[in-house]
């Protein structure tokens, strides 16, 4: 049984809608201008909510991450609501960075998370530097040698909320979402770009893997996309907030912040370990067992039982 919440935060939420190449590098101006719409109809809503998320690879920044912020973060900015959005990074050396950026407010500085479990042969390609022809299976990346992972857990501090942060792929993993709740997170976000998929069983996957997160974490999952499956999941399982695909959104959700570690949270590394012993140990037994039965001795042929 989840425990109490201890608050709650109002957050934004912009589903643009777009197909996977209108999201793409070429198409800045109409994926910008569908989030600055969504976001300035939010704002005009009414009072602004505590922070405004945009899904996965929203933005496009270079080496001054800050001075290349568009002006709609500035606008979220000055009308009181920060905002916490998906962005490719480019890094020193030609290498890109899956990122979340976050502007937490006036002043305050720039903080980011960058992806640490990257998408076999999307962003990056295993064992390429023992195989290099396995580097010719990765998808482009506008001529970039890959995307680099990032070496710290996605806790972020917005609004007076301590956010954690993983970046689509990543939600599939129990134990990111374990480590984020051991360092505070009262929130869990995800932001992905699930479009590639197309209308298959896959983005609407993706979404119950956050409602396992959520039940495992004890923390409410905001999760925010580009094509559908944006909707807020509950530490019961239940969603609120949900989108349809395709559907160009913008919402307004009160997400429940909640403290505190749930039994998995605590054990679940244990948990894990005992599972993968008792599917061994089943395995195993399945084995012999097969094993036995094809041992076992047969009678001569010819011979059968009374009567014969």
């Amino acid at each position: 049984t989840p425990a109490a919440p201890s608050g709650s935060i109002v957050v934004g939420l912009a589903q643009p809608g777009l197909a996977p190449l209108e999201w793409a590098e070429g198409a800045s101006a109409l994926r910008l201008g569908a989030l600055g719409a969504l976001t300035e109809a939010l704002l005009r809503a009414g009072p602004p909510p505590a922070f405004v998320v945009w899904p996965e690879t929203a933005l496009r920044l270079g080496l001054g991450v800050r001075a290349q912020l568009p002006r709609l973060a500035a606008a979220a900015d000055s009308a009181g609501a920060p905002l916490l959005a998906g962005a490719v990074l480019a890094g020193a050396g030609g290498a890109l960075y899956n990122v979340v950026v976050a502007q937490s407010g006036p002043g305050r500085p720039l903080q980011w998370y960058a992806k640490q479990r990257l998408v076999p042969y999307a962003e990056v390609s295993p064992f390429a530097g023992a195989l290099p022809l396995l580097e010719g299976l990765r998808l482009p990346s506008g001529g970039a040698p890959g995307y680099a992972p990032g070496d710290a857990p996605g806790l972020l501090d917005v609004a007076g909320a301590r956010v954690g942060v993983l970046i689509c792929f990543e939600s599939i993993f129990p134990d990111a979402v374990r480590e984020l709740a051991r360092g505070r997170a009262q929130l869990i976000v995800v932001v992905a770009q699930t479009g590639w998929w197309g209308r298959s069983a896959a983005y609407g996957q993706h979404l119950r893997h956050a409602a396992l997160r959520a039940a495992e974490s004890g923390r409410a999952v905001v999760q925010a996309t580009v094509s559908g499956g944006t909707a807020v999941v509950l530490p019961t399982g239940a969603r609120r907030y949900e989108t349809a695909w395709m559907q160009r959104a913008a919402l307004r959700a009160r997400v429940p912040l909640y403290a505190g570690a749930t039994p998995y949270v605590r054990w679940g590394g244990w948990v894990d370990l005992a599972f993968a012993f008792a599917l061994a140990g089943m395995g195993a037994a399945a084995f012999y067992a097969g094993r036995r039965r094809h041992l076992r001795p047969r009678p001569p042929c010819g011979i059968s039982g009374a009567g014969g």
